[in-house]
């Protein structure tokens, strides 16, 4: 982050603090939610500090919701049905199209 202006600096620990609500993080630095986004679409630094930022709060997260895990039946079953869905843990199919071609309804009915 040394690369970055102070108030980047600034924004940057805010989003962390605010689980990165944009809204409230700019209002606390002093700018407009546009700057942030200026900032992530012409500042290649202040982008990979944001990208390191939130990839980190989202390990924190992750690590806070498998801990709940083990009190809260509703967390566990959360838990399982994004991440284990290759496991089996889903309600719904997911289809995905490695084709060129984009797929038709027939398409799901060939061979049946």
């Amino acid at each position: 982050m040394k690369k970055l202006q102070p108030n980047q600096r600034a924004m940057i620990k805010a989003l962390e603090k605010n689980l990165c609500n944009v809204s409230k993080s700019a209002k606390e630095v002093g700018i407009c939610r546009e700057t942030h986004y200026l900032w992530l679409n012409e500042n290649q630094h202040y982008k990979k500090a944001f990208e390191e930022m939130n990839e980190s709060l989202k390990d924190d997260i992750e690590e806070e919701l498998y801990n709940r895990t083990k009190l809260s039946d509703t967390a566990l079953i959360f838990y399982c049905k994004t991440k284990m869905k290759d496991r089996g843990y889903t309600e719904r199919q997911e289809v995905y199209n490695h084709e060129v071609k984009p797929l038709t309804i027939e398409d799901f009915y060939k061979d049946n």
